[in-house]
């Protein structure tokens, strides 16, 4: 009779273990898919995140480099200040860890009343933060952009805008975009995906404003001059 209950006893404590070594079995992939969107929503926040601090250095650039005697804004500048911006989202000159072009459009705008307004110039300064390279579009299309050419009050995040019947204000865009095969801006997650919105044939992330009041002297309705 002690020999049976014993032999019972060591088949329920090795039935225990089995039953345990089985879910843990279940429950790791779970817990690592877990660990996996923990570490990916920071991150997704974070990138949003410096997509908006890099229209706002972008917008703090330009009225910074000219320094206190402010002369006319030109092309050159807004590269320069794109490859600044670029380099501060990276934190490097050059890498392969963000596949991805930023897109700054720069869009001077000019109050027509009712706190409406039109597009007087835009310059789109495309950064491609594999290669460097830098090219700046004058009046394209906006083909990255949220904003459209027919748009006269602004929605969302700058619902509560207001401009004044003939003020030149400039309005800063920053988009992430990407129209290859790759995963783009969505490279460095795990498991998260950022959809993205789709747009001429490419994925586009960010949408990100800053406006500013340019000083007297800096921006006319006029496209900005090139230094070359």
């Amino acid at each position: 009779m002690l020999l049976v209950l014993k032999n019972r006893l060591k088949y329920l404590l090795n039935y225990k273990k089995g039953a345990i070594l089985i879910e843990f079995a279940f429950s790791l992939p779970v817990l690592i898919i877990i660990l996996f969107f923990i570490t990916d929503g920071p991150l997704a926040y974070r990138t949003s995140n410096k997509l908006q601090k890099m229209s706002e250095l972008t917008a703090q650039m330009i009225l910074n480099i000219k320094g206190r005697h402010v002369s006319p804004l030109t092309i050159d500048d807004l590269v320069n200040i794109s490859k600044a911006a670029g380099i501060a989202l990276t934190n490097l000159k050059d890498t392969e860890k963000y596949p991805f072009h930023l897109s700054t459009y720069i869009m001077c705008i000019k109050g027509t009343g009712s706190n409406s307004f039109e597009i007087k110039w835009n310059v789109h300064v495309d950064n491609d933060l594999v290669s460097q390279k830098v090219i700046p579009n004058v009046n394209d299309n906006l083909i990255y952009s949220s904003i459209d050419k027919s748009t006269t009050n602004l929605k969302g995040t700058l619902a509560n805008f207001v401009i004044q019947p003939g003020e030149l204000q400039l309005l800063i865009e920053t988009v992430a975009w990407y129209s290859d095969n790759g995963r783009g801006f969505n490279k460095n997650f795990y498991l998260l995906t950022i959809p993205g919105k789709k747009k001429n044939n490419a994925k586009t992330f960010g949408d990100r404003f800053a406006i500013i009041t340019p000083p007297s002297g800096l921006i006319s309705d006029s496209i900005p001059p090139s230094d070359s």
